[in-house]
C-alpha cells in the first residue's frame, strides 16, 4: 500500500514539475546538491516508475534532458560532476557556488546547507528538521505530534514525556499531522535555499551579465576563462587574430609570512585596494599582443566601478544596510572579475594573451608595496603580525586613536579637508603621501584581538565576541 502511495505521488510530481516548467518556461533551475543528489534520485525514480522524463522535458525543442560530463573548478582543484542539460534552460546547483566560495574562503567550514545559513546567520529560530531515513515514515504513517512553532521542535503524541504537555504548557504547543510536519521541512528547505542562492550566487548571475557565455557554464568555470571568452568576443567582432599560446612556468608569488606568534590585541588590517589590478594600471602592465588596448581600457573602467561600490556600501551600512548590502552584492562580482585577469595573463597555456613576465612585474611589485607599507607604519609604532600579497594585520599603538590628519586629496580615497582619526589618519597620511592614480591603502577590518597560529592560520576576536577564523581550526 505504501509503495503504491509513493509511486503514485511521485508520478503527480513528475506531470507537475514537467508542467510548471512548459507554463513558467523559467530561465533558471536551480537547486542545492541537486547535481550529485536530486537530480540522479528524480531520473532514477521515474525509470523505475516508468516515465518519460525525455518526452516531458521537451520544451522549446524535440530534445528532452540530457546528461553530460561537467567540470567544478574549485580554486586550483577540478572536480568531475554530471551536468544535466535541458536546451533553453540554465540548471544550477547552487551548492557549486558555495564550495567556489570555500575554496577561496577559510573561513567557511563546510558546504552542507544548515552549517551555511548559520554560518549566514539567516537561520530561522522555527526551523523543522526531519531526519533522512524518517521522511517517508513520518509523512506516510501521519501521526500526530505536539509541536512548538516557535522552536521547530516536535514529538509523537504518547511518547514518554508527552503526558498531559498541553495542560502542562497551555498555548506553548500545537498539534500538527506527521504530513504538515514533512510539509514544513521541505518548506524550510526551500527557504533556506533561496536564502544561500541570493548571498552566494548573486556574483555569479552577474558575471554572467558581462560575460558572453550562459549562467550555467559561468557557474562552474575557473576565472582564467572569463577573460578569455570576452577577448575572443572582443577579437571576432574586430576581425583580430588570436595570438598563440605560451607555456607555463613558475614564479615568486606575493609575500606572505607570520612576523609574530601567539596573542595580540587592538588589531587592524591594512590592505591595497585591488592591488594587481591597481599595479597594471598605474605601471602599464599588459601584454604587447592587445593592440588596441582594451584589457587596459576594461580593466580601469570596472576596477573604478568596483571602488564606487565599495566605498558606497562602507557609506551606507549604518544609514542604509540594504542599499549598503546592494552594493556590496555589485561591487563582488566585479572584484572577482579583475582580480581573475591576473589569473589569465599568468596562464599563457590557457590565455592566449598571457605573458608570464608580466605576471611576475606584477607580484614583485606587490612585494615592493607590502615592504615599503609595513616600513613606513612600523616606524609609527604599529607591530606587523601577518602578511599577505596585498594587506597586513597589525597590532595598534596605545593612544593612536587621538591622532590626527587633515587630508590633502593627493589621493582618491582622502577628502581634501577632512579631519581623520587613529588608523584612518595614518592611512589618510600614507596614502597623500605615496600613492597616486588607482594605488590607494584602505582599512579591511578592526578586531579587538587575535592570536596568530602559523602563516595563513590565525584567529580574530570581533566586536559582538565571535572567533573568525582564517586558515585550519
Amino acid at each position: 500500500m505504501a509503495i503504491g502511495l509513493i509511486a503514485k505521488i511521485f508520478k503527480v510530481f513528475y506531470k507537475l514539475i514537467s508542467g510548471n516548467i512548459k507554463d513558467l518556461k523559467p530561465t533558471i533551475v536551480a537547486g542545492y546538491n541537486s547535481a550529485f543528489f536530486d537530480w540522479p534520485f528524480i531520473l532514477k525514480r521515474a525509470e523505475i516508475l516508468g516515465v518519460d522524463i525525455d518526452g516531458l522535458t521537451q520544451i522549446f525543442t524535440t530534445q528532452g534532458m540530457k546528461e553530460k560530463e561537467g567540470m567544478l573548478k574549485l580554486a586550483n582543484e577540478i572536480e568531475d560532476y554530471t551536468q544535466h542539460v535541458i536546451w533553453g534552460f540554465n540548471i544550477i546547483d547552487i551548492a557549486h557556488s558555495v564550495r567556489r566560495a570555500q575554496a577561496i574562503n577559510s573561513e567557511i567550514k563546510s558546504w552542507g546547507l544548515k552549517y551555511i545559513t548559520t554560518y549566514l546567520e539567516k537561520e530561522k529560530p522555527n526551523r523543522v528538521y526531519v531526519e533522512g531515513s524518517k521522511i517517508s515514515k513520518i509523512y506516510l504513517d501521519n501521526e500526530s505530534y505536539y509541536v512548538n512553532p516557535k522552536t521547530g521542535n516536535y514529538k509523537q503524541i504518547g511518547d514518554p514525556g508527552t503526558e498531559g504537555l498541553m495542560e502542562k504548557y497551555p498555548g506553548k504547543f500545537e498539534i500538527w499531522p506527521g504530513r504538515k510536519i514533512v510539509e514544513q521541512y521541505l518548506d524550510d528547505d526551500l527557504y533556506e535555499t533561496m536564502i544561500v542562492d541570493d548571498s552566494f550566487s548573486q556574483s555569479t548571475f552577474l558575471l554572467s551579465k558581462l560575460v558572453p557565455t550562459t549562467y550555467e557554464r559561468i557557474s562552474t568555470m575557473g576565472t582564467a576563462t572569463l577573460w578569455k571568452i570576452i577577448m575572443l568576443a572582443w577579437s571576432y567582432e574586430n576581425n583580430l587574430a588570436i595570438p598563440s599560446k605560451d607555456a607555463k612556468r613558475a614564479f615568486t608569488g606575493g609575500l606572505s609570512r607570520l612576523l609574530n606568534v601567539g596573542y595580540a590585541k587592538n588589531i587592524v588590517k591594512f590592505d591595497y585596494a585591488s592591488l594587481y589590478p591597481s599595479i597594471q594600471l598605474v605601471y602599464d602592465v599588459f601584454p604587447e599582443c592587445d593592440i588596441m588596448g582594451v584589457q587596459k581600457s576594461m580593466l580601469k573602467y570596472f576596477r573604478n566601478i568596483r571602488i564606487k561600490y565599495k566605498h558606497l556600501a562602507g557609506e551606507l551600512k549604518n544609514s542604509d544596510p540594504v542599499a549598503s548590502e546592494m552594493y556590496d552584492r555589485k561591487q563582488l562580482p566585479i572584484k572577482i572579475f579583475i582580480n581573475a585577469f591576473f589569473g589569465s595573463l599568468s596562464a599563457p597555456q590557457v590565455f592566449p594573451w598571457g605573458d608570464m613576465d608580466m605576471g611576475e612585474q606584477i607580484t614583485c611589485t606587490g612585494r615592493q608595496y607590502l615592504r615599503q607599507m609595513i616600513m613606513w607604519f612600523m616606524k609609527r609604532g604599529y607591530e606587523p603580525l601577518v602578511m599577505d600579497t596585498d594587506g597586513v594585520n597589525f597590532a595598534t599603538p596605545e593612544g593612536r586613536d587621538t591622532y590626527m590628519y587633515i587630508g590633502k586629496g593627493l589621493n582618491g580615497l582622502v577628502k581634501e579637508g577632512k579631519e581623520y582619526f587613529g588608523a584612518e589618519a595614518d592611512v589618510a597620511e600614507y596614502n597623500d603621501l605615496f600613492m597616486r592614480d588607482e594605488m590607494g591603502l584602505d582599512i579591511d577590518g578592526i578586531w579587538p584581538a587575535t592570536i596568530n597560529v602559523a602563516r595563513k592560520n590565525y584567529a580574530l576576536l570581533t566586536d559582538k565576541g565571535k572567533v573568525k577564523l582564517t586558515g585550519n581550526e
